[in-house]
């Protein structure tokens, strides 16, 4: 009896060494893939799975690609996953940060239900439909955010290059400066004694950053301001409820039930705070709330619109049909959003930076006109 109690012992021992020995050291959640490539590694994927290539040779195939070589790393491990009898989704799960969990879960189903290519393209048209409303908000943003870096750079280069050389002429000739030059000459002053000062706002946001990444707590009461700031926190919250909503949407077109859907899509959205929220209303449905009525308890982030098109969708027993409208209502709100900001922004941008210039250029032109009455004289 010792004797097979021993024996177990060892072969358990034995079993768990080989696991140790045998188990991927790697570290997953550092790799990472963005939307754009996931995009095209899944449609070139799609592709050869429906001319007839086998999963193993069509990972083996991506592996080599040359458009998926900084990614040939990650292919090579999940073909080896394949190789050693894993599932597809089996292989994903293991880099959360490389393929979402919506993704993995879809293609869980779509291989469960045989329907592996059907399921591909319709995770590639959410991806891309991203992608497109991405660009479209960044292309919008791109005129205000160059024109605010081009009127700083500017700026800075006055105060150091040209305030300096006026002020160096006006001492020379001995000419009394207005306060108005006076106050761009001490700027001028002020920063070429401490030339690190423009620097400060940039090192303060690096630091804000920084400590948001490394603290669960402050990023959640980071993200939580977000949503309440007066321009910032519409944007916020409709990117966020847009996340989910459009992952709600996949998920149900897959074939998953509203309930574990909505579970699923919780992890998906960026914003921790709305995440939390969101979360608690995934538990309420849990313990036999209707979604309409949790959703009502979340009315200062989901909007009336999208929790009336849900109750209605709710009654038809067509949450899908429901959660496309949903979506794109919030994908033309957003928009909508992003225009009426960048028609009030654009106009108040130019002018400050206008006058900030102009400014500039008078105080060091007015003490001149003086020099000119002296000679006159």
């Amino acid at each position: 009896m010792s004797t097979l109690r021993s024996k177990s012992v060892s072969e358990s021992f034995g079993s768990k060494l080989l696991r140790e020995l045998t188990a991927d050291r790697s570290k997953p959640d550092k790799v990472r893939m963005s939307s754009r490539d996931l995009a095209s590694m899944l449609n070139m994927l799609c592709t050869l799975i429906d001319n007839g290539m086998p999963l193993q040779k069509v990972l083996g195939a991506l592996s080599s690609d040359p458009s998926l070589k900084k990614h040939r790393k990650l292919l090579k491990r999940l073909h080896g996953r394949l190789v050693e009898g894993s599932s597809l989704h089996g292989a994903l799960s293991l880099f959360p940060n490389a393929f979402p969990a919506n993704v993995v879960q879809q293609i869980k189903l779509g291989e469960s239900s045989g329907n592996l290519s059907s399921t591909l393209r319709r995770i590639i048209e959410q991806l891309e439909s991203w992608l497109a409303l991405r660009n479209s908000l960044l292309q919008k943003l791109s005129y205000p955010a160059m024109v605010t870096l081009a009127g700083c750079g500017l700026m800075l280069f006055m105060f150091t290059t040209v305030v300096p050389q006026f002020e160096k002429i006006y001492a020379e000739s001995q000419v009394s400066l207005p306060w108005v030059t006076s106050v761009v000459t001490g700027l001028s002053r002020t920063l070429g004694r401490h030339f690190y000062l423009p620097l400060l706002p940039i090192l303060a946001a690096v630091g804000v950053w920084l400590s948001v990444r490394s603290s669960v707590t402050a990023r959640l009461t980071f993200h939580r301001l977000l949503t309440r700031l007066p321009l910032i926190g519409a944007f916020s919250r409709d990117i966020a409820i847009l996340q989910f909503l459009r992952s709600v949407h996949a998920l149900c077109a897959a074939g998953f039930v509203p309930i574990d859907a909505i579970s699923q899509a919780c992890s998906t959205v960026s914003n921790r705070y709305v995440r939390q929220q969101l979360e608690q209303l995934s538990a309420a449905l849990v313990h036999g709330t209707k979604l309409s009525v949790a959703m009502n308890q979340l009315q200062h982030l989901i909007p009336s619109s999208v929790r009336q098109l849900i109750m209605v969708g709710e009654h038809s027993g067509n949450i899908t049909k429901a959660c496309e409208g949903c979506c794109q209502f919030m994908q033309n709100q957003l928009m909508r959003r992003t225009t009426g900001a960048l028609g009030m922004i654009e106009p108040i941008l130019t002018v400050s930076l206008a006058t900030c210039i102009g400014w500039i250029v008078l105080a060091m032109y007015m003490p001149m006109f003086k020099m000119f009455d002296v000679l006159d004289y």
